[in-house]
């Protein structure tokens, strides 16, 4: 029998009532999935705000909370289906979905894919305000990819790609459902990436080679040479440096992996590797057989700005994780939401940034014009000079932009000794960042929004020739699905606790 203990707390006062529900007592005698679903449906419903505080949810405006546990499976997914609809009706509502998000934004771009039998196969969308972001503004031609794996009643596997703005922050370009995590998946994905948000690369911009960065997932790393063969793609140093054999965090041998990766110069590079063969030669040894020009800065084919881990990919990870039990059409629903708050709340930030360049870069240029101080400076032209610092001496050349420390080139923003130039020179250093840092840009990038959408019961009627799709031809294994115990979650004023986080991500993402 399906168990349900409610209680209820009312501001240093503890009482037991009855529910609205006919007055009806509840308790392990009484109560079954059913009635715990719609009791759910009658005291939450989605009617009231949730309010995120210190990690645990609460409703701000209820003076009493009421707990219960629920612990069946069938209540569960009961309580899913009343709130969020079922898993099965939620794949024959998405060719009404994409007709409502192309009717608020006509660049979305979305597809949906059948087999022959009508099983869905794979459902892509990258949002119209993404799109133009990354084309027009957003500049910097470098892409994370990641995939997550779906908790589900079907399962299946969310890829994502996403990029960054000039304040360092991650912008969501395109998603894509699919059966499973394979290279035909990935170079699905890919081509509609291509063909849908990346297109033709402005050819006056500093930099046209798009750049890749991703851990070396299961067929995306001949997905991507097929589908961008003149990409450079780049490895995660993270998931490298947690393959070394046996190599715990912290190791002396570890740190100089690490910082061969992070070198901008073949002398450091060098430097480092040596220091590594001395301390750890199976791991050198292990370390000499990955192309370098994947994970090493200073030989990589492209620019990635000293972006050496895939961790703006995951980020997007950890925000989603309480999304992946929804079902496919509220899945993707709530991450529309999630993109439509980045753009909001960053076109209002943007707003108040007083700087020309954004806090990212001017953060970078303040620590630089605090160590300038100390070098010598010996001027050969109006735009040539060597910068001599109290352990190395370089070349800066103010008219190509370029330093022979590469820190400059690669990252962008003038570097230490570049500084030193600059203000010899009385020239103003914001002139010398590249346009996506500038603060103008920044704001051009969420000038945009994304557009909201209606109730599902007003969304437009499917045409009569599109047959819906039916849930994908998987085997669902028996038994309980793997769980976890989670912190609270509230719905309302009704605050649950539950043994499966599976619960808590499908009725409060």
């Amino acid at each position: 029998m399906p168990c349900l203990r409610l209680s209820l707390e009312n501001k240093g006062a503890s009482s037991t009532r009855n529910c609205s529900m006919g007055n009806r007592g509840i308790g392990p005698q009484n109560c079954d999935a059913a009635f715990i679903a719609s009791f759910v449906r009658e005291q939450g419903g989605g009617k009231r705000e949730i309010h995120a505080e210190n990690g645990s949810d609460r409703d701000s405006s209820a003076a009493r909370r009421k707990n219960f546990i629920l612990e069946s499976l069938p209540s569960r997914e009961l309580v899913i289906q009343e709130v969020r609809g079922d898993f099965e009706g939620s794949f024959a509502l998405l060719p009404s979905y994409i007709q409502e998000l192309k009717s608020g934004d006509a660049e979305t771009c979305l597809q949906l894919l059948y087999q022959d039998e009508g099983h869905f196969t794979v459902f892509s969308g990258h949002s119209g305000a993404a799109i133009r972001a990354f084309r027009s503004t957003a500049g910097r031609l470098l892409v994370w990819m990641v995939r997550t794996f779906l908790t589900g009643k079907f399962r299946g596997c969310l890829l994502t790609a996403s990029c960054i703005d000039g304040n360092n922050c991650i912008l969501p370009l395109a998603w894509a459902v699919v059966e499973g995590e394979n290279r035909y998946s990935w170079q699905w994905f890919l081509e509609q990436l291509r063909d849908g948000v990346v297109g033709d690369r402005d050819s006056s911009r500093a930099n046209t080679v798009l750049t890749i960065v991703s851990d070396r997932q299961k067929g995306l790393i001949d997905a991507v040479s097929d589908v961008f063969p003149d990409a450079a793609h780049g490895y995660c140093i993270y998931h490298l440096s947690t393959n070394l054999p046996h190599a715990p965090k912290n190791t002396p041998a570890w740190r100089r992996f690490w910082a061969a990766a992070r070198a901008y110069t073949v002398a450091e590079f060098n430097e480092h590797m040596e220091k590594m063969k001395e301390l750890n030669p199976e791991q050198y040894k292990y370390v000499v057989k990955l192309p370098r020009h994947r994970w090493a800065t200073h030989c990589f084919l492209g620019r990635r700005y000293s972006m050496l881990t895939s961790n703006c990919a995951e980020t997007i990870n950890s925000v989603i994780r309480h999304l992946k039990g929804l079902p496919i059409t509220y899945l993707v629903e709530e991450t529309r939401k999630k993109t439509a708050c980045y753009f909001y709340q960053r076109k209002n930030n943007g707003k108040n940034i007083t700087s020309v360049v954004t806090p990212y870069a001017e953060k970078i240029l303040g620590s630089s014009r605090e160590t300038f101080r100390f070098y010598t400076l010996n001027p050969s032209t109006d735009v040539l000079f060597q910068v001599i610092a109290a352990d190395r001496t370089d070349v800066v050349d103010l008219s190509k932009k370029t330093c022979s420390c590469k820190r400059w080139d690669i990252d962008g923003i003038p570097c230490n000794h570049a500084m030193a130039a600059i203000s010899f020179r009385l020239r103003d250093p914001y002139d010398f960042v590249e346009d996506w840092f500038m603060t103008s840009t920044y704001r051009a990038t969420y000038n945009d929004c994304v557009p909201p959408t209606r109730g599902k019961e007003q969304w437009p009627a499917i045409p009569s020739n599109v047959v819906p799709p039916r849930p994908p031809n998987v085997r669902i294994q028996p038994g309980r699905r793997k769980s976890v115990m989670s912190s609270s979650s509230c719905l309302g004023d009704i605050s649950f606790k539950t043994t499966s986080r599976f619960l808590r991500s499908a009725l409060f993402p």
